[in-house]
This record gives structure tokens, C-alpha cells and sequence, in this order.
């Protein structure tokens, strides 16, 4: 990944934004790809009920309460 150097007051070459921009373009696509599989993830995770065997987040029952409780706390409430 590239650093940025500071913005100057003189304009900037065309070529240095065609880099910038094909830099965005480039991460832009990363993140789609990575949220796509985030997200593949957690509906695989939550089919599985993964989060009601998790160690966090225990009801009376010994159960995690959702999918989206496990999610939003991180997995890590402690034991009732």
C-alpha cells in the first residue's frame, strides 16, 4: 500500500490522480471482496448456530440469545 504524501497547494499532476484513483478503484475492490466474505461467513456461522455453543453470551438456558448478540458484543459477554 501506498502513503500519501501531504496535500500541496500547487495543483497536481494528472498522472499522480490516475494513480490516486486506480489505488481507490484497487482498494474499493478489496473491501467488496472482503465484506462479500464476511459475510458469507457469518451465514454459514449463524446456520450452524455457532453462536448459541459459544462461551460467551450464556442465557439461563446455556445458550447464547442470537446470532446478532454474539455479533454486535464481539463474543465476549461473560457467564450469567
Amino acid at each position: 500500500m501506498h502513503t500519501l504524501e501531504p496535500l500541496a497547494a500547487t495543483p497536481t499532476p494528472i498522472a499522480d490522480l490516475d494513480r490516486l484513483g486506480d489505488e481507490i478503484a484497487e482498494l474499493s475492490a478489496h473491501l467488496q471482496a472482503a465484506t462479500a466474505r464476511l459475510l458469507d461467513l457469518i451465514r454459514v456461522f449463524d446456520a450452524r448456530e455457532g453462536w448459541a455453543g459459544s462461551a460467551s453470551l450464556w442465557t439461563s438456558s446455556g445458550r447464547s440469545t442470537s446470532c446478532i448478540r454474539w455479533l454486535v458484543t464481539g463474543g465476549v459477554d461473560t457467564p450469567r
